[in-house]
């Protein structure tokens, strides 16, 4: 349905099994809450005026994750619309300013870094269990990080905007191949911003800022 949802600056989006859509407004630090025709449910503000809130996903009990873009955390909130929990990066893990944010089947939290250790892996508890690539040009590393998300295998499929790739990593961080490549022919990128998996279908979606298009891919066994 066609409309304006009134946001300054709309940073992420996520939708509830119940159809609630919550929207990131980075501009107030509000995650605004509609219901699947646009009309507003409230909002939930982030616990600190400095929290400028990005992308966001949410786990199988109905918790609430918002990578916190201005700083290196995730604010939780519980389905009642209440701080659960902070979870803050590594104090020497290197992670930066937090660009994305997904979880797993088991609970397990992946925040994505704009700066230092690219990937930053927590348990259910919020405590740092393993982080991995380097913000540089091996094969495991880098340039600008810029979504992630999970499969049903627990892959991890991560976006760089400036190297034009989609990468797969292992549930344990181990490297598994690299996709894409500069250009504008199906199967290239142009600017990657972020990916999504659809779990029920096994597919996957990029989106490309640059290239202003959404493609679509099946995941295919082997």
């Amino acid at each position: 349905q066609k409309g304006q949802l009134g946001n300054s600056e709309p940073a992420g989006v996520a939708v509830s099994d119940n159809g609630t859509v919550f929207v990131s407004d980075a501009s107030v630090g509000r995650v605004y809450k509609y219901d699947y025709r646009g009309g507003q449910l409230g909002y939930l503000s982030m616990p600190s005026s400095g929290d400028l809130p990005g992308k966001m996903a949410l786990d199988g009990a109905g918790n609430l994750y918002v990578a916190v873009r201005s700083e290196g955390k995730i604010v939780v909130f519980d389905p009642a619309g209440q701080v659960k929990r902070e979870i803050i990066g590594p104090e020497h893990g290197g992670m930066g300013p937090c660009c994305d944010v997904a979880v797993d089947a088991d609970g397990k939290v992946y925040a994505l870094s704009l700066t230092g250790t690219a990937v930053h892996v927590f348990d259910k508890q919020g405590k740092c269990v393993r982080s991995f690539g380097g913000h540089d040009a091996g094969k495991t590393g880098f340039a600008r990080p810029s979504g992630i998300d999970i499969d049903t295998q627990g892959r991890l499929w991560i976006t760089d905007l400036v190297n034009q790739t989609l990468k797969v990593f292992s549930p344990s961080g181990g490297y598994l191949g690299v996709f894409g490549g500069f250009g504008t022919e199906p199967g290239d990128f142009f600017s990657p911003a972020d990916v999504c998996v659809d779990r029920a279908k096994a597919r996957l979606y990029v989106v490309e800022k640059s290239g202003q298009r959404l493609q679509a891919f099946e995941i295919v066994e082997r």
